[in-house]
């Protein structure tokens, strides 16, 4: 039960995440992609054998499963509530929204 729902209120939620830097990200995309496709150039150019098949769709397998693992979001950051509750919240924020008052 949140403190919101046990007194009737609405609730009230805040996530703060610490999100990598768009470039960061880019770049690991960028280097992960340039190696595996190094990669594929070499198994292309061998000559057709049995073997061939499998030996290209491991790579592949291993770049999806590299480039789906970075992370598209932020981590969310440990938090703990505020002794006072949503009125020490409140307070909080108002005094702190001095820079950007639309949020």
């Amino acid at each position: 039960m949140t403190p919101g729902s046990a007194s009737g209120l609405p609730n009230r939620w805040v996530v703060l995440e610490w999100v990598e830097e768009e470039g960061v990200r880019r770049r690991i995309v960028e280097e992960v992609t340039e190696a595996h496709e190094e990669r594929m150039r070499t198994l292309m150019s061998r000559p057709a054998h049995l073997g061939l098949a499998p030996q290209r769709a491991a790579p592949e397998r291993g770049y999806a499963e590299a480039v789906s693992s970075l992370p598209y979001e932020g981590r969310h950051t440990s938090t703990w509530p505020i002794p006072g509750g949503v009125p020490a919240w409140d307070d909080l924020v108002a005094r702190a929204m001095f820079e950007c008052p639309r949020d």
